[in-house]
């Protein structure tokens, strides 16, 4: 039996669940950027079947698409917005759960304290 890479069974899992591609980008996000836009790209063929297909719906040049969606890549703003929106999604920001730090409680005034000895 074939094998088949990683990028290629998500992409199809993707195409087949359109329903997880939120889960699974915001997944490659809380890794990193790099992770982020190389997710985005799987996304692309899952739904394009490459960056053609993004092109013509973006405006964008299919070149610049590739490069931007590379590990080293580093789209503008508006660019990654306009392949969220040609995708369905939308970017967004929120925020972070932080850990609030343990406060001992204090004495109360009702209980005497010891004599020191």
């Amino acid at each position: 039996m074939p094998t088949r890479n990683w990028r290629d069974y998500m992409a199809q899992r993707l195409k087949d669940h359109p329903e997880e591609v939120p889960g699974y980008l915001n997944a490659c996000l809380a890794e990193d950027g790099a992770t982020f836009l190389t997710g985005l790209k799987t996304v692309v063929q899952a739904k394009y079947g490459g960056s053609q297909g993004l092109a013509r719906d973006t405006g964008l040049h299919r070149v610049s698409i590739q490069n931007m969606l590379t590990e080293r890549g580093n789209p503008r703003l508006h660019n990654l917005e306009s392949i969220l929106k040609a995708l369905g999604l939308k970017l967004s920001v929120r925020g972070e759960a932080v850990a609030r730090p343990t406060v001992k409680p204090r004495r109360s005034a009702a209980r005497p304290r010891r004599a020191s000895a």
